[in-house]
């Protein structure tokens, strides 16, 4: 009895445990589209029952005209946790972060509850130093048809999302 329990407390030593920063997240990809010249999108995506990956965030990002037109990089974190979609210029940083099941989900660094909202506008936005609101815009069920684009078809299918965003 003593010798399995020894065998067992030894296994359970040299096991490795997996922490949650190495858990695998359910982020598997990323999306970023300009759906007009002052509004741009940024989402991230996870796994669905069909085919086509749905978006797990949606945040559309507004500011002046033709804001969004600048050099950007595209740094992204999937597949680790926290998952991220960060698009970085010069002079300023789009940001999503997401945790693992959901939780300790952040838009520009800001923590958000996807239990109220699951889409997003941060305005204004134009330059770093500028301080935009974020505002959850409510809970829309993902279903992007195959071959749509998940930015345009939010506001199509959402008439008071779409009033708000492109106002």
């Amino acid at each position: 009895m003593h010798r399995f329990l020894f065998v067992f407390l030894a296994t359970l030593m040299v096991v490795p445990m997996q922490s949650a920063e190495e858990q695998q997240a359910e982020v598997i990809g990323q999306g970023t589209f300009p759906v007009s010249d002052s509004v741009s999108a940024l989402w991230l995506n996870g796994p669905s029952p069909g085919s086509r990956p749905q978006p797990l965030i949606m945040v559309y990002y507004r500011g002046p005209a033709n804001w969004h037109n600048r050099q950007w990089h595209l740094d992204s974190q999937i597949g680790k946790t926290p998952a991220r979609a960060r698009l970085v210029s010069d002079d300023l940083e789009l940001i999503i972060e997401y945790g693992p099941g959901g939780r300790d989900v952040r838009v520009q660094k800001q923590p958000v509850d996807l239990s109220a909202a699951n889409v997003f506008l941060v305005a204004p936005v134009a330059q770093a130093n500028e301080k935009a609101t974020i505002t959850g815009l409510g809970l829309v069920p993902f279903n992007v048809p195959e071959g749509g684009n998940p930015a345009l078809y939010i506001l199509e299918s959402n008439p008071n999302i779409s009033k708000t965003v492109l106002q």
